[in-house]
């Protein structure tokens, strides 16, 4: 097995950023301004952190098993993550879509509650695309 790179800060940080992140769904005008502040600033970071630190690992694992391997595997892993949430929340979408609707929501876009899922499956794809063509030429 493979001995790997272990960052303990990453994972306080990323423990404080998923409790941010609900402060983002969030919103109450009545609320204390210390919590204001939190809605509408710090919880902000959580999403450009995640998508950074997503991309930090994979330029790790480009790094040690090269770029195709790496690719295969995070494609894999993101794919599989969205085809078990979207089996997740299939009910729920098949309560809020019917028919015709049903069928273009998951098919030709992806369902708003996975918009990470494909933005990462995306963007992880671009970028060893781009990352393969600067290595050619």
């Amino acid at each position: 097995m493979v001995e790997r790179d272990k960052y303990p800060i990453f994972d306080l940080e990323r423990l404080i950023m998923a409790l941010l992140i609900p402060f983002l769904h969030v919103y109450d005008d009545n609320a204390w301004n210390g919590i204001k502040i939190v809605e509408q600033y710090f919880s902000r970071l959580g999403v450009p952190f995640f998508f950074s630190l997503s991309g930090f690992f994979l330029a790790k694992k480009i790094a040690r098993v090269g770029l195709d391997a790496a690719l295969k595997s995070y494609l894999k892993r993101i794919g599989s993550l969205f085809f078990l949430w979207s089996i997740i929340y299939f009910p729920l979408s098949l309560r809020n879509f019917g028919g015709i609707a049903f069928i273009q929501e998951y098919i030709f876009k992806t369902p708003y509650f996975l918009w990470y899922l494909s933005a990462s499956f995306v963007g992880g794809g671009a970028a060893c695309c781009f990352l393969s063509s600067k290595t050619i030429t």
